[in-house]
């Protein structure tokens, strides 16, 4: 034992130290059941999130997870003359051309008006029989076709040519609807050309004369990238 006040060792049951005559008796008594207490066992640190140990319960393996694997994703490659669109039904061009012969892409509206006054209008149905013709071939398998000459002369005389303006709205609207299949555009579609074929019949025919020639220009273009797309040019 060591004396708390002097500092000098001596026995352990000494009940006064020899040195200083100082009483160990209580202090003896004191650090004996300090001695016999047992010392607490220090506990790990637990962070304020983690669990006690006893409420955590050993969990399962858990198998591996399977991943599928990445698809490649498509590349596009343009094809200069074809048709490339966002939507999903938009049609191509045909793999084959309609015809192995150019499309005509010199059509004249000056001398359209010209012939068909000479021949009192006459020439007008042969001018409509190639529209129809070129029309067909440039939208083929666009699921629509372009009325001949017969049915356009007989729904014509049925319905005192109030057919015409029709079949100027279908064949404007069709070519408006394939343009972008050669990469094109037309700024002309049906709404327009029937507007100015029902001012033609307040006009003596004049504005009729202008929405010909609005056909005449889209059928011209259309027909230039058709015969570029198929070599036929």
């Amino acid at each position: 034992m060591i004396c708390p006040f002097c500092g000098a060792e001596g026995p352990d049951n000494a009940k006064f130290c020899g040195n200083c005559g100082a009483d160990l008796r209580s202090i003896g008594s004191a650090g004996a059941s300090q001695h016999q207490q047992p010392q607490p066992q220090p506990q790990p640190e637990q962070s304020l999130f983690q669990a006690p140990q006893s409420a955590q319960s050993p969990q399962p393996p858990q198998p591996p997870q399977y991943e599928e694997p990445a698809q490649p994703r498509e590349s596009i490659v343009h094809v200069p003359g074809a048709y490339t669109s966002n939507n999903a039904g938009a049609q191509r061009p045909a793999s084959t051309p309609a015809t192995s012969v150019p499309l005509s892409t010199n059509r004249d509206i000056a001398l359209y008006i010209l012939l068909t006054i000479i021949t009192c209008g006459i020439y007008n149905y042969y001018f409509v029989y190639l529209l129809a013709e070129d029309a067909n071939a440039i939208c083929k398998d666009d699921g629509d076709e372009t009325p001949g000459i017969l049915i356009y002369i007989l729904l014509n005389i049925i319905t005192c040519g109030i057919y015409n303006i029709y079949w100027m709205y279908k064949l404007a609207e069709r070519l408006k609807t394939n343009a972008p299949r050669y990469n094109t555009t037309l700024e002309q579609g049906g709404s327009e050309i029937m507007l100015w074929m029902i001012l033609g019949l307040f006009t003596c025919g004049i504005c009729s004369f202008v929405a010909m020639s609005f056909i005449i220009d889209n059928m011209n273009k259309l027909s230039q990238r058709y015969n570029q797309t198929y070599g036929l040019a």
